[in-house]
């Protein structure tokens, strides 16, 4: 006669959502948007830095 087996499966104690709902989220085109603004602003704020110490 042949022992039973027994199969162990794990199961959630709760739903996993796949996508959170809380949180920032940003497009590729808007993150890009992002990025040459905060690029001009710096490049703006370098050479007001630079042009600053030269009239000294």
């Amino acid at each position: 006669m042949e022992r039973e087996h027994r199969r162990h499966y794990r199961v959630a104690m709760r739903q996993i959502e796949e996508t959170p709902k809380e949180g920032m989220y940003v497009t590729r085109a808007e993150a890009m948007r992002y990025a040459a603004f905060s690029g001009v602003v710096t490049a703006v704020l370098f050479f007001l830095l630079l042009f600053r110490n030269k009239r000294s």
